[in-house]
């Protein structure tokens, strides 16, 4: 079960990620940026992926 400081963490991570490609004008422009954000803030990038994949599995909504 997750604790309150981890999902707390799994947002942030996820709100670094929408501003990170929020400026994005493209969808190759969306990708170029998300893939800059995954290798200059990998632990972000793994909070944000295990939160989508759990999520997921459980088929609950995915806010974007």
């Amino acid at each position: 079960m997750k604790t309150s400081a981890s999902t707390k963490d799994d947002a942030r991570a996820q709100q670094s990620l929408f501003q990170a490609i929020k400026p994005a004008r493209s969808i190759t422009e969306t990708c170029r940026i998300a893939i800059e954000f995954t290798v200059a803030h990998g632990h972000e990038y793994e909070l944000v992926a295990k939160d989508w994949g759990a999520r997921l599995s459980r088929k609950e909504l995915l806010i974007s």
